[in-house]
């Protein structure tokens, strides 16, 4: 795409979308599993066997699951994602299959229900009715997506937990993502110390740079080959960057060799008092 969205940017817009969206299974997954470990009657299975037999139109949680996963790379205060790409992820799920498609809807309330009545179909003839509606209640709490509705799950299960594997893709026989992986040394070596000319503020347990607009940020441990997402964003939040933005700084510098320290200096996204880290 000629002066459209990097190949970077593209695959972080998919990957948030994807993250998401495959998020929210994870957070009902755990809920049910944790109504089965406290309350001893079956949920996840039942439910998941009635869904599979069920018409795609009524798959009502890839419905909420896309709607969350768009939700995700809607422009925010603090980021954006490329507005091409994230116009053809509503296309994408508008002209999808089934309850897939409903995923661009704004309001969720009617799938949610639709949902929990199947969630609860097991319990239909079993016990009085306002033991069912119990049921039925206790099965809603886990149909968002939100940090504070985490509250209802074991911290063992809290979203921060959830198992996240990342799939590289492989062309003639190399990894396409290498180029675009930042490893700590060159965070350390070439992006703080070169882009940002960052200067050594003082050691402890770890070499504490400030960098060019008066930001004290935490060099990760030289010790691990990659960041964690926690430290990346951190550093380039304060560096006053997001994260498309880092990666065509990088391609325009040749990976931090060419017109470098940067000019404009940026102020920092997230400005921490006193510049402290």
């Amino acid at each position: 795409m000629i002066n459209g969205p990097s190949p970077n940017e593209t695959a972080l817009t998919l990957a948030a979308f994807l993250y998401a969206h495959e998020l929210y299974h994870y957070r009902f997954d755990a809920h049910c599993l944790q109504m089965e470990a406290t309350g001893g009657l079956p949920v996840y299975r039942p439910y998941r066997r009635l869904v599979a037999n069920r018409p795609i139109n009524e798959w009502h949680e890839e419905s909420i699951a896309n709607f969350y996963g768009l939700k995700a790379v809607q422009p925010s205060p603090k980021f954006s994602y490329p507005q091409p790409i994230c116009d053809y992820l509503w296309d994408l799920v508008a002209y999808s299959p089934g309850a897939y498609a409903g995923g661009i809807d704004k309001q969720q309330r009617a799938r949610k229900e639709h949902m929990a009545q199947q969630a609860s179909a097991a319990f239909g003839n079993a016990g009085p009715t306002v033991w069912q509606d119990l049921v039925k209640s206790t099965i809603r709490t886990g149909m968002g997506l939100s940090k504070p509705r985490e509250s209802t799950l074991s911290s063992y299960l809290h979203l921060d937990n959830c198992p996240v594997y990342w799939i590289d893709w492989v062309k003639g026989g190399k990894s396409v993502l290498v180029p675009y992986a930042a490893s700590v040394a060159e965070i350390n070596n070439d992006f703080i110390r070169r882009y940002l000319a960052g200067v050594q503020d003082h050691h402890s347990d770890h070499s504490y740079y400030r960098i060019d607009n008066g930001e004290k940020v935490k060099l990760p441990n030289p010790h691990r080959a990659d960041l964690t997402n926690r430290e990346f964003n951190n550093i380039i939040g304060k560096a006053g960057m997001t994260s498309p933005q880092f990666y065509r700084e990088r391609d325009r510098t040749s990976v931090w060799r060419k017109g470098v320290p940067r000019s404009p200096v940026l102020p920092p996204r997230f400005p921490s008092k006193g510049g402290a880290s």
